[in-house]
């Protein structure tokens, strides 16, 4: 079954902005963590060795929302290698993605 993302208008926003640095600020449930996710991949994807980050404020968070989150919408084919001991993936393109907590 194939995926299908249907941003919000402010995630539309977000996605289609040309500014160098974005954010999109929401309440819970306000579509952050998948807005950030796909704008990720769309990253990852359309520029190969690309370097990226998840990052997270506590390691349950990464863990039971982020990495998750990230997981189900990376088609698998397109992963290398993920390594769950150094929270570090890797995809077919030669891109890179490191999962970080910052508290």
């Amino acid at each position: 079954m194939i995926k299908k993302y249907r941003p919000h208008k402010f995630q539309w926003r977000f996605h289609n902005s040309k500014a160098r640095f974005r954010t999109l600020i929401a309440g819970r449930r306000g579509g952050k963590s998948i807005a950030g996710t796909i704008e990720a991949l769309r990253q990852l994807d359309s520029k190969p060795k690309t370097q990226g980050m998840i990052i997270a404020p506590t390691y349950p968070m990464l863990k039971d929302v982020n990495i998750p989150l990230f997981m189900e919408w990376c088609p698998n084919t397109s992963i290398k290698s993920w390594n769950k001991q150094e929270l570090k993936l890797e995809l077919i393109n030669g891109s890179q993605v490191v999962c970080i907590v910052t508290g």
